[in-house]
């Protein structure tokens, strides 16, 4: 998200520079784990730094999508056992099994963001469809995979 927070620098000059007078004070705050729970965000406002809005500099394609989707976090453990490749079937592949739960994952993420049913906002969306230009508003993210021996 570097270039972003360059925008959002530039575009903080660019008021400052042209005079702009706001109705209140503009800070860009550049925060650590702002998908992943939220770490940075929750430690500037324990920290006393509030906001009566905000700006997140995200890819949109160059739109304004005045909603947020949020972020769900978890581990996910799979356990298998090793053995040599010539005697592999007596044993339980963790990586084997985490296709399965990936391809379950991907089947829920098309439930979630209505996918499967061919329309691309979950009934009942309570940001009255502000992310339904995006084919997958509410995606879910391997972000990180470590295997064994």
């Amino acid at each position: 998200m570097k270039g972003g927070l360059c925008r959002a620098l530039s575009a903080a000059k660019a008021i400052r520079d042209a005079g702009v007078r706001l109705g209140g004070r503009l800070a860009v705050a550049s925060v650590v784990g702002e998908e992943d729970g939220g770490t940075g965000t929750l430690a500037t406002l324990l920290r006393g730094h509030s906001a009566d809005a905000a700006v997140v500099v995200a890819p949109t394609q160059l739109r304004v999508v005045p909603a947020q989707a949020g972020s769900l976090m978890f581990r996910l453990i799979v356990f298998g056992s090793s053995a040599h490749c010539c005697v592999r079937e007596q044993d339980v592949s963790a990586v084997e099994k985490l296709v399965l739960l990936f391809a379950t994952l991907r089947d829920l993420e098309a439930e979630r963001c209505g996918v499967a049913r061919g329309y691309s906002s979950v009934a009942g969306d309570s940001r009255g469809g502000l992310l339904a230009a995006y084919r997958l508003p509410w995606p879910i993210e391997v972000g990180t995979m470590r295997a064994g021996d």
